[in-house]
């Protein structure tokens, strides 16, 4: 979440953290003021776009994966392979209420590719 200035380049963004003694914890909001652009660069692209794009990219990813016979190259494999579920699975950013449910599904795809990078 963030707040963006309307009549002027500047958002504001919170970094939030847990502070204090176990039994005395209270959460701490600091706010960064960052300069913003006017309008998003114009090789930005569209949410159509950027899922088709991670779309190809993990299905390359995964013929690579399968040619290679990762699944069954051992236990070395198995922990890489558990490690990136881990990463998949704790990896849950969400976007604010109010984005379309296509732009979720982007965000989720954009995780997946890269918890295998």
């Amino acid at each position: 979440e963030a707040v963006v200035c309307h009549g002027a380049a500047l958002g504001l963004v919170p970094e939030v953290a847990k502070a204090g003694p176990e039994g005395d914890v209270h959460v701490e909001v600091v706010w960064h003021c960052l300069a913003v652009r006017e309008a998003p660069p114009a090789d930005v692209p569209s949410l159509g776009e950027a899922e088709r794009e991670l779309a190809e990219a993990l299905r390359e990813a995964t013929e690579v994966l399968t040619r290679l016979d990762v699944a069954g190259s051992g236990p070395v494999a198995e922990a890489a392979i558990d490690a990136y579920r881990a990463r998949a699975e704790r990896g849950g950013e969400v976007l604010a209420p109010g984005y379309p449910p296509r732009a979720v599904r982007v965000l989720e795809l954009a995780q997946r590719v890269g918890a295998l990078v």
